[in-house]
C-alpha cells in the first residue's frame, strides 16, 4: 500500500518548468493607478496567463530574450477594453511596462494601454507598487 500511494502522490506533481537561459531579460508589469479601480484584468504573456494585476501592484517576470506578446484582458462586465504591447527583451535586460486605463460614461467602452516605460520612470513607480500577496 505504501508504494501504491507514493506512486500516486509522485503522479500528482506538476511538471517542472521549462529552464530559461542564464541571459533571462526581467519584465516588471505595474498598475500605479488604472480605471475601472474595482476590476483586475489577467495579465497574458505570449498566450499564457499569469495573474491578475490590482491597483497599486507589479508582477515579475522572467523571458527568454527575443520577441513577447504581453495582453492586459479585463472582464467582459468591466466595459474596458483589452490591451496589448509587443516588447523584444535583450539578454539581461530590465524592462518595464505600466497598465494605464481610463473608465468612460454608461455604454460605451473605457480605454487601456500598456505603456514600456524607460528604467528611471519604472524603477521609480515599483515604490508605490507591491507584489502580489
Amino acid at each position: 500500500m505504501p508504494i501504491l500511494s507514493a506512486l500516486l502522490f509522485a503522479a500528482a506533481l506538476p511538471a517542472a518548468p521549462p529552464a530559461l537561459p542564464a541571459n533571462a531579460a526581467t519584465l516588471v508589469v505595474y498598475r500605479a493607478y488604472a480605471e475601472p479601480i474595482l476590476f483586475a484584468p489577467t495579465l497574458v504573456i505570449d498566450d499564457h496567463e499569469f495573474g491578475t494585476l490590482g491597483q497599486k501592484r507589479r508582477l515579475s517576470f522572467a523571458l527568454a530574450p527575443g520577441k513577447h506578446v504581453i495582453e492586459a484582458v479585463w472582464p467582459a462586465f468591466s466595459a474596458q477594453r483589452n490591451a496589448t504591447l509587443e516588447v523584444r527583451a535583450a539578454p539581461g535586460q530590465q524592462l518595464y511596462v505600466e497598465l494605464q486605463g481610463a473608465a468612460a460614461p454608461m455604454r460605451r467602452k473605457g480605454t487601456s494601454a500598456l505603456v514600456e516605460q524607460d528604467a528611471a520612470t519604472g524603477a521609480a513607480a515599483l515604490a508605490c507598487c507591491r507584489p502580489p500577496r
